[in-house]
C-alpha cells in the first residue's frame, strides 16, 4: 500500500505545482501580446542629393541636421516558446522641423534648355515641415526575464519605411507637391512589461534605430523636375523612448 501511496502523493503534489508553474510566465507558446504606444526620440539626419542633366552632374549636396520624431507603434507578438515570440508591427508618425531647403538658381545653373532665361528658384524635395512616416516590419523578441506579471525582452526590428512630404514647393508659382521616399530601417529594442492581472498591463521600450529612404516619386508630375535625373536619400539614426498599454491573450 505504501508503495502505491507514495507515487500517488508525489504525482498529486507535482500536478498541484505544475498548474501554477505553467501559468507563471507572461509569455509562452500560443500567447498573443498586443501593444499600443506613444514614442518620441531624437535623430541625427543626413540628406544627400544629386541633380543631373543629360548625364552631367549639375549639383551635389550633403546636408546634416537633427530632429525629433514622434510615432505611434502598434505591435502584435505571438509566443513561440517561453523565451521567444515573433511579431509584426506598424508605426505611424513623422519628424519635426525638417527643413532641407535646396535652391537651384536658374540664372546661374543650366538645368534645362534656355533655363538661363528664367528668373526664379527651384526648391527640391524635403524642403518641407509637413511629413508623414509609415513603417512596417518584423520584431522577434527574446525574453531575458519572463514572469507572470513582469517580463524583460530584447530583440531586433527590421522592415520598410515610407516617408511622404505633402507640402513641397516649386518656384515660379509656389505650386505644392507630394514627394515620396521609401527604403529600409533597422532597430535594436529592449523593453519591459508589467501586467496588473491576466490581460492588461503597461509597457515601456527603448530603441536605437536607423533608416535610409530614397526619393521615389513626385505627385503631381512637374516638367522642370522631370527634365532632371534627380536622386536623393534621407538617412536618420537615433534613440526612441516609448510608453503604452499592452494586452495579453491566451491561457
Amino acid at each position: 500500500m505504501r508503495h502505491l501511496l507514495l507515487p500517488s502523493v508525489t504525482l498529486l503534489v507535482f500536478a498541484l505545482l505544475a498548474g501554477p508553474v505553467s501559468f507563471a510566465q507572461s509569455n509562452k507558446r500560443g500567447t498573443v501580446h498586443i501593444s499600443l504606444s506613444g514614442s518620441a526620440g531624437f535623430f541625427s539626419t543626413k540628406f544627400d542629393q544629386e541633380f543631373i542633366n543629360s548625364g552631367v552632374l549639375i549639383k551635389k549636396r550633403s546636408t546634416t541636421d537633427g530632429t525629433v520624431a514622434r510615432t505611434i507603434p502598434l505591435d502584435f507578438q505571438f509566443g513561440i516558446t517561453n523565451l521567444l515570440s515573433v511579431g509584426l508591427y506598424f508605426e505611424y508618425g513623422g519628424f519635426n522641423d525638417l527643413n532641407y531647403g535646396s535652391y537651384i538658381d536658374f540664372a546661374s545653373d543650366t538645368l534645362i534648355s534656355n533655363s538661363n532665361q528664367v528668373s526664379g528658384r527651384f526648391i527640391d524635395t524635403l524642403a518641407s515641415n509637413s511629413n508623414k512616416l509609415y513603417a512596417l516590419g518584423l520584431s522577434p523578441r527574446f525574453y531575458i526575464m519572463n514572469k507572470y506579471r513582469f517580463n524583460w525582452m530584447v530583440g531586433p526590428e527590421f522592415g520598410i519605411t515610407v516617408l511622404k512630404f505633402t507640402d513641397v514647393a516649386v518656384g515660379f508659382d509656389n505650386k505644392k507637391f507630394a514627394d515620396v521616399h521609401a527604403g529600409l530601417h533597422f532597430r535594436l529594442a529592449t523593453g519591459v512589461s508589467y501586467y496588473f492581472g491576466k490581460h492588461f498591463g503597461l509597457q515601456a521600450q527603448v530603441r536605437y534605430g536607423m533608416l535610409g529612404v530614397k526619393w521615389r516619386d513626385r505627385d503631381p508630375e512637374n516638367t522642370i523636375f522631370d527634365s532632371l535625373d534627380y536622386a536623393s536619400k534621407f538617412s536618420a539614426s537615433g534613440v526612441q523612448v516609448g510608453l503604452g498599454i499592452t494586452v495579453r491573450l491566451g491561457k
